[in-house]
């Protein structure tokens, strides 16, 4: 059995490896090549289309490109001119493997392609490697090889692989092959040997400024190599419903926008909007799901229509890759919202004094104790507190799961620093709705709370303002609540038990205000 020393090259350092002829041949598998680097400055890109090379070897220019015999234990390689064939061909053996590269203008996103025919292994097996390199830390890589296994894509950052995928053959010799690398910071295609590899999970940028084609025991013809600006696809954007037939819903209910999003080269999401008309794109933002819908074909959005004035609307989306211009489509129809229908089970707008209905509880006497008095000229019902005091009017209502409460709130004086105003519909002391906020303390929220515990919640934005109108709207059921209050729309749909509310409090902390038009309905 012979014995063999190798001599390895990679990217960190090189050194001597002791083989056997056993295992010899595993050292390609472990890429034994000697690496040309090219190093160029890593300038932002302009993705201009003179930003490009050609060569399809019409006339001999293998002298413009650089040769290197990464692996000599049998011999060296060449890189000559094939006249009768207009191309380039490689020459190797057993044990022997050589590198052709060149640099390129620098691209972030581009098209690499080139045409490949292997004649001859050596003596079990051949290899070509292309790189797209930045510099020595960061390349895309290309290999495969007939006799070794089938090979891969590689994106590699930083000397570290952080995106690959896997061919699922080899190639084979006497078979023409054209290798196209679609290469961009979010994905990545290459087209070769009859599959296509993505690769999508890394989005770093690759500055490529050189290439280098290797070939590893195996001779080759090479041709028609082309380097060009990405030719960036447009996104495309259809809508399928509403069209019209049957998009029916009352306000307060959820329907399903149904989209078909794609887009081949970017990762892309769609904001959708409701328009009086089919024209113009000036409607209103849909918010929740269909503000920023993702990618699929015949997919749906939920957009809530709480708050949505009744009438007939088209739906129509925008969506932009970055690169081309912004992409809209409108619904082939409308959808009709109706006005909800429902029972007032509790109303109270003050016209007579009311306040000796409600149950009163000073919930914080620090400063003193405050009171819940009825203003005559107003016809309306004003806590009055002060600093250090809370107070709490309440009332038990009708039982519902699903209902509609609404308070309007105007909020006078604070004290010294803040006011809080906190709103519960309770089923107990441990299943609840709370909505909370101030002025001075930061926004509050809405919380759903069961068993004691918080099981869905969303956020203000803002606070509210003193000598401001406000009317509070809680809009609740088991699987979707949602406020309108403080010029903002809150809603939570993460948990689907039930409440049964069947009391509201209002709470007043150092905050004077005036109550009116309590409404409670199913």
């Amino acid at each position: 059995m012979s014995t063999y020393y190798a001599l390895t090259q990679s990217e960190k350092k090189t050194t001597f490896s002791h083989f056997t002829t056993s295992n010899f041949i595993s050292l390609f598998i472990l890429n034994i090549i000697i690496l040309l680097y090219t190093t160029n400055a890593c300038s932002a890109p302009v993705n201009t289309e003179d930003k490009s090379f050609i060569d399809n070897f019409n006339t001999n220019t293998t002298g413009n490109y650089t040769i290197k015999n990464t692996w000599t234990k049998g011999g060296v390689g060449s890189f000559i001119y094939d006249s009768t064939g207009k191309r380039a061909q490689v020459l190797t053996g057993d044990d022997v493997a050589l590198s052709f590269s060149r640099n390129l203008p620098v691209l972030d996103k581009g098209t690499f392609s080139l045409d490949f025919l292997p004649i001859t292994k050596y003596p079990a097996g051949g290899i070509i490697d292309v790189y797209l390199r930045q510099d020595a830390n960061n390349y895309y890589w290309l290999q495969n090889t007939d006799g070794y296994g089938a090979k891969s894509l590689k994106k590699v950052i930083g000397g570290a692989v952080v995106a690959s995928a896997s061919f699922s053959n080899q190639y084979s010799q006497n078979t023409n092959y054209t290798i196209t690398i679609d290469f961009s910071p979010g994905l990545t295609t290459v087209n070769a040997f009859g599959q296509v590899l993505t690769i999508n999970t890394n989005s770093s940028s690759i500055m490529v400024g050189s290439f280098e084609v290797e070939s590893t025991q195996q001779r080759a013809y090479y041709d028609n190599i082309s380097y060009k600006n990405f030719n960036n696809a447009p996104t495309t954007l259809r809508i399928s419903q509403p069209d019209g037939v049957g998009d029916t819903v009352t306000a307060g209910s959820s329907y399903n926008v149904t989209y078909s999003l794609g887009d081949t080269d970017d990762v892309v999401t769609a904001a959708f909007f409701y328009d009086t008309n089919n024209t113009g794109l000036d409607g209103t933002a849909i918010t929740g799901a269909c503000a920023a819908a993702p990618e699929g074909t015949g997919v749906t959005c939920s957009w809530n229509t709480t708050g949505i004035t009744p009438g007939t609307y088209y739906v129509y989306g925008r969506t932009n890759d970055g690169t081309n211009p912004v992409v809209s489509a409108y619904s082939p129809g409308v959808i009709t919202i109706n006005a909800s229908s429902c029972t007032t089970l509790f109303s109270d707008n003050f016209d007579t004094n009311s306040t000796g209905s409600y149950t009163l509880t000073n919930t914080w006497t620090k400063g003193g104790v405050g009171s819940f008095v009825y203003d005559s000229t107003g016809k309306r019902a004003q806590v009055i507190v002060g600093d250090d005091v809370a107070l709490k009017f309440s009332r038990s209502l009708p039982v519902l799961g699903t209902g509609t409460f609404s308070i309007d709130f105007r909020p006078t004086v604070k004290y010294p620093n803040g006011g809080i105003i906190d709103v519960y519909l309770r089923q107990d002391a441990n299943t609840y709705y709370r909505l909370n906020n101030s002025d001075g303390y930061g926004a509050g929220y809405l919380k759903k709370f069961v068993g004691g515990a918080v099981v869905d919640s969303a956020v203000f934005s803002s606070q509210y303002s003193q000598n401001t109108n406000y009317t509070i709207t809680i809009n609740f059921s088991p699987g979707l609540t949602t406020v309108n209050a403080f010029g903002q729309v809150l809603t939570i749909n993460t948990n689907s038990s039930s409440i049964m509310v069947g009391s509201f409090e209002v709470e007043s902390t150092q905050q004077r205000a005036y109550y009116d038009t309590i409404s409670y309905a199913n």
